[in-house]
């Protein structure tokens, strides 16, 4: 795999392994606005942007704002921490590009909060990013290629685009990256994008074995 400058990530699907916890925090936040999900939309709908599952599904205009902050509200509790997990390939990858000074960032959907509370519970040093950019730094989010964008500002990226690959776990992540003029790399842990025709692994030891 070619070697980047900087390595721009997901962070749910990609680091970590949400899917218990997501499960459970779409289902409850569909529930509070009266939408009945089953756990295979759910899955479906963490893949998407929050808004337009949202209108997929038809949700109550008027309730969109109450339904993100309580995906919030259930992302940032102690029972949807306990139940996320790192997936074993993770830590590694982490420490050998910190052993090469990489420039490491994460580019997600998710919250800060949330983000360092994981970080914590598996003694992930703050400082092994350079930058995180999540749904509050930026306010238009993934395919757009802004969130992307941003993260490389704050660090004052200023090389070549081709050198820098964003990681992810969904489509939406993959058109983001091409949006932004950068190397899109698709995990597909578990063989779900057959059909897709992007540049695919399967664990993130294939960025560096």
């Amino acid at each position: 795999m070619k070697d980047y400058k900087v390595y721009l990530l997901d962070f749910d699907g990609t680091l970590i392994d949400s899917e218990e916890s997501l499960i459970n925090v779409f289902l409850l936040s569909y529930l509070k606005v009266g939408l009945t999900v089953s756990k295979d939309q759910v899955r479906y709908l963490m893949r998407i942007p929050l808004s337009r599952g949202y209108k997929e599904l038809n949700g109550p205009e008027d309730r969109f704002i109450e339904f993100r902050d309580e995906i919030t509200r259930l992302l940032n509790s102690d029972d949807t921490l306990k139940l996320t997990k790192l997936y074993d390939d993770t830590l590694d990858f982490l420490s050998y590009l910190s052993s090469r000074n990489k420039s490491i960032g994460v580019v997600t959907g998710n919250n800060k909060k949330h983000f360092l509370d994981v970080l914590d519970m598996f003694n992930i040093p703050h400082d092994t990013f350079s930058i995180f950019i999540g749904n509050e730094e930026s306010k238009i989010h993934k395919p757009n290629p802004e969130p992307i964008l941003l993260a490389l500002e704050k660090i004052n990226y200023h090389g070549d685009l081709k050198d820098v690959c964003y990681i992810g776990d969904a489509e939406m992540d993959m058109i983001a990256a091409s949006n932004a003029g950068v190397d899109g790399i698709l995990i597909d842990r578990y063989n779900e994008y057959n059909s897709l025709t992007y540049t695919k692994i399967k664990s993130l030891k294939e960025m560096y074995k």
